[in-house]
């Protein structure tokens, strides 16, 4: 339910349903997202601002005064909506609430203070979902780099069969991370390779079964269905590669040495796996 510290008066009933109607329009709030998705920052907030007021002016709004105030506060809201988390609201030391102290005698009146509460709370909003958004794209371009040197990584691997290249992801993620030397970070960056590794291996394992079902078809009566072997080796597999790396988390006892390495052994049995089913439906493809 949203919440309008700018509205701390005793009118806030009627004032709240005076401004019932959404004074920026669809047009207008994608706008402003496409100028956020443009990296242009602060130059977005009150990028409608002038046109929201002679709007509500026209429509609900009995002051300019008031107009601008009500549209300060539907912006706050665009910010809080459109960085996806609750943001916190501005502490009253940064934005005060308490309105005691007014220009204006007219107790229902929204005034000069109320208006400047409300560029206050807008501007404080904005900048946190800036920074939220900024964050998550700084995130996103980092997972994306990641995801880039585990695919050339296997491309590597399954041109010149080396797999020394597994780990520099993670290695480079801790590298760049905030606390990523501590355990936790690193655990977390090995974590994000397995999953890219998990990704290529899905994939190969998908395209192992269709070589293997085509394989079948063309074959009328093989003397073991491919499709079959490709199915049983891979789920052997995954107990084989579970065992394996819980042998590897058992060893380091309590210390916290157990999740790198369990999480060393995911990853790399994981690549290995992805360039052996490679390999197998590869050379399958490639037989005279």
């Amino acid at each position: 339910m949203r919440s309008f510290v700018v509205f701390f008066v005793l009118g806030l009933a009627l004032a709240t349903d005076a401004r019932s109607e959404d004074l920026l329009t669809d047009n207008q709030i994608n706008a402003m997202k496409g100028c956020v998705e443009q990296g242009k920052g602060t130059a977005c907030i009150g990028l409608f601002l002038d046109d929201c007021e002679e709007r509500a002016s026209e429509k609900v709004a009995p002051s300019a005064l008031k107009a601008a105030t009500w549209c300060l506060a539907e912006e706050a809201d665009f910010w809080q909506d459109i960085a996806g988390i609750s943001l916190s609201e501005p502490s009253p030391d940064i934005c005060p609430t308490d309105l005691s102290e007014t220009e204006h005698s007219e107790p229902w009146s929204i005034n000069l203070r109320d208006n400047e509460i409300a560029k206050c709370r807008r501007n404080n909003l904005a900048r946190q979902a800036l920074a939220v958004i900024g964050e998550g794209r700084e995130q996103l371009t980092d997972q994306q780099s990641l995801e880039a040197s585990v695919e050339t990584c296997f491309g590597q691997a399954i041109t010149s069969g080396d797999l020394t290249c597994v780990g520099t992801a993670s290695r480079h993620c801790q590298s760049i991370s905030d606390g990523g030397q501590t355990t936790l970070g690193i655990v977390g960056c090995n974590g994000l390779e397995y999953v890219a590794w998990k990704i290529i291996l899905d994939t190969e394992y998908k395209s192992a079964l269709r070589v293997a079902s085509e394989s079948d078809a063309a074959e009328p009566s093989p003397p073991e269905n491919a499709t079959d072997a490709v199915w049983n080796s891979q789920r052997t597999w995954l107990a084989f590669r579970d065992a394996q790396c819980a042998m590897e988390y058992a060893k380091w006892g309590h210390g916290s040495m157990r999740n790198i390495a369990s999480t060393l052994c995911l990853l790399h049995m994981t690549a290995e796996r992805a360039v052996s089913l490679r390999n197998w439906y590869q050379g399958e493809q490639d037989e005279p």
